[in-house]
Parts: structure tokens; sequence; C-alpha cells
């Protein structure tokens, strides 16, 4: 609108084809600091001539997730969640007005299962895995393998937490720079296998790193050493080392490129099917969340405006606000 209304010239940077597609009139694609292929988008996304941007075409999340196993046990039941904050008041003597960020949500998951949550910004998706990790006040029930982590002091808590981990957004801000690798991937291990030799511990952090498809030399290493997606298998090693049994991705391919946002994509379904792991996944990228999650889960406002199995709620969307992000997304 503002390019009609003010005549605009726009440069528009993106990994997002599907965002570049609707957008650009004209397309640049760079490699390795270098052109590598030009012209109007519609030509070169239909027909493109170079290998890398076929690379980069193929490389959309596609695919959907077999069946779960109907005898898979219950990981996580949570009910009645709800998170409050008090905001600013609006006058001396009034009371402070309250916002329901969270507004009593019931989830469930299974072993090896992966729920995604969608909606915009601000929706409450974060809030509500802060909540289940209890990292913040919440109301409600938390039962995870029949226990209720609502009724766990913080010493008693900090024994669970080896088995609910998290990987974070931002590749570049979720490292410490001052540690390597190694100190960074192996730092929970001082506090839940202390008795572990630095040998045992060094030779832990080795075959984590192999997990994840990099080098043991990486534990010498810097974070600022490697690039986004890396970093990212940095800190899937840093949960994973833990023997995680539930793990929340709160927008882990957000920051990546679709090249690397594929193979992260990839390595988190290998690790899913290897270990059995239990995956909470946060993204608003609704192609990601179809090829990885078993469930989908659409919040708005602090609320669940749709929940079921993610090729019925991608095929058939019963909620207004989910055909409206459908259509935003496959447009």
């Amino acid at each position: 609108r503002l390019q009609n209304e003010l005549g605009l010239s726009i440069l528009l940077i993106s990994h997002d084809l599907g965002v570049v597609s609707r957008f650009a009139d004209d397309i640049v694609v760079m490699h390795n600091g270098k052109k590598v292929e030009a012209g109007p988008t519609a030509q070169v996304l239909q027909s493109p001539k170079e290998a890398y941007t076929r690379h980069l075409i193929e490389s959309e999340p596609r695919g959907k997730m077999p069946p779960l196993n109907d005898d898979a046990p219950l990981l996580l039941d949570a009910s009645d969640i709800a998170v409050t904050f008090k905001e600013r008041r609006r006058s001396l003597f009034s009371p402070a007005p309250l916002f329901h960020a969270v507004d009593r949500i019931d989830l469930n998951l299974r072993r090896g299962e992966t729920l995604g949550i969608v909606g915009e910004s601000g929706s409450g998706k974060s809030t509500l895995a802060l909540a289940l990790l209890r990292l913040i006040r919440s109301e409600g029930r938390i039962i995870m393998d029949g226990h209720d982590l609502h009724s766990l002091n913080q010493r008693q808590m900090r024994d669970w937490r080896r088995r609910l981990q998290v990987v974070f957004q931002d590749p570049f801000g979720s490292l410490n720079p001052r540690m390597t690798v190694g100190q960074i991937v192996a730092e929970g291990l001082a506090v839940h296998a202390s008795n572990l030799s630095r040998q045992e511990r060094d030779m832990k952090v080795a075959q984590i790193l192999e997990e994840v498809d990099l080098p043991a030399s990486a534990q010498t290493r810097y974070p600022h050493e490697f690039s986004g997606g890396q970093r990212q298998r940095i800190a899937i090693a840093r949960a994973l080392i833990m023997e995680p049994e539930l793990l929340i991705l709160d927008e882990p391919t957000s920051a990546l490129d679709r090249s690397v946002q594929y193979q992260i994509l990839e390595l988190l379904k290998s690790l899913q099917k290897k270990h059995d792991l239990s995956y909470l996944f946060i993204s608003h990228d609704l192609k990601v969340i179809r090829s990885i999650c078993h469930r989908v889960m659409v919040m708005k406002d602090g609320k669940v405006v749709e929940h079921g199995e993610t090729e019925a709620v991608f095929d058939q969307p019963q909620h207004g606000y989910t055909l409206k992000l459908m259509s935003a997304a496959f447009a």
C-alpha cells in the first residue's frame, strides 16, 4: 500500500520464497557472495536455470509425519493452564487491569509425538511454553509422566529439568560467546551429572556433537566461528546431551535460510525417531508445522481456537482465524 501511495522502490531481502513470490517483481539469487541467477520472479521460481536456485526451491518444507503408534503412552497432560500479567494502571486510584496471556488451555502430548503450536506474534505461544517449563508463574495442572510439576518445590523441580529441555529461536543470541562449544554443550552435566570425570564428559560431548552432524573438534572452538545452522545444531546438542524426554522448540528454524532449515528439520525428525522424543514445536511457519507435526494447535489472544490432527486442520480448517492463517501461508 505504501509503495502504491508513495511510489516507493523496495529492496526486499528474505530467505522466505513464499514472501518473495508474492511481493517481488524481480529476483536476484545469491550464493557465497555472488549472484547466481536473476530475472522476473515468476520465471526464476517456475523455471530455474541454476542448480543452487533449484536447490533452494526443493528445500521448501514438505512431506508429513507418519502416524503415531496407537499404543504410544501419554507423557504430558496439562489442563486449565493460565498465565496472567498486571498491566499498567490507567489512573492512580484504579486497580491494575489484568492481561490474560494464556487463558485456560488444555493440551497433551504422547511419547514420540510432535505437537505444533501456531499463531501470530502475541498469541501466547512462547508464554505457554515458559509456563509448561515452570519458568514463569501459572495456574492449572501440569502432569508429566504421572507427576504434578506444580506440586514440586524448586529443588525437586531441578531434577525434572533434565527431562524438559528447550531450543530457542535465535542461534546467535542463545549461545554464550565467551564459552567454547564443548563448555556450552557440557554445561548442564555439571548440575545433572556431576559425578562424571572430565574425560567422560568430553566423550559424551563428542558423541552428541556427532549425532547432530558436527565434528568432535568443534569442542575447542567458539560460537562465532560457526554458521547459523551450525549454531542451532550446537543448541540442539546442548539440550540433547541431557537425555530429555520432552524438547520444546521455540521457532527453531525461523532465523535460518530454507536450505539450512530443511536440514535442521530432517535432523530433528531423525533424532525423534532414534530417541523416542516428544516435541512441542512453536512456529508461525505453517509449511514447517505441516512437515514435522502430528497434531497442531492454533492460538489467538491466549486461547486455543482450533486443535486436531495436522492434515485434518490443514485440509479442512474449521475456525475463521485458522483459515486466515492458511490463506496467508499458502496464497
